[in-house]
């Protein structure tokens, strides 16, 4: 599995490709959270070219949606999933616990919006 970082708009996108299971979950998640922190903590997960997702990489993702909230008051929204991995999702309900976007553009449009929301509310 290969991981790519950049950070738009103060947004942390993480891309992943390849099989997301055994044998990269870990990695991949020790991969994210090497790059979170108090001040990055709005997080978009790609998974446009990941065909395949277990169990391991179903845990990995719901794991750093609940240590992003717990720990640093952050959100994370996935993306561009593909067809089979959509699936997976829907099936083991995990779209009730994680947002899901086609695009990254709708990913950081929401993230950016909840962020206004909520500076206007605090002022």
């Amino acid at each position: 599995m290969n991981f790519d970082s950049t950070v738009q708009n103060g947004i942390l996108l993480i891309t992943l490709e390849g099989k997301l299971d055994i044998n990269s979950a870990d990695d991949a998640l020790t991969f994210v959270r090497e790059r979170i922190s108090d001040k990055r903590n709005k997080v978009i997960i790609k998974l446009e070219k990941v065909p395949h997702i277990s169990s391991l990489g179903l845990r990995m993702i719901l794991v750093l949606a609940q240590e992003l909230e717990r720990r640093y008051a952050g959100t994370l929204h996935v993306t561009c999933l593909q067809p089979a991995v959509k699936r997976v999702f829907e099936i083991t309900q995990l779209t009730r616990e994680i947002d899901i976007f086609q695009t990254d553009k709708e990913a950081i449009d929401s993230l950016l919006k909840n962020d206004t929301i909520t500076n206007e509310f605090i002022q």
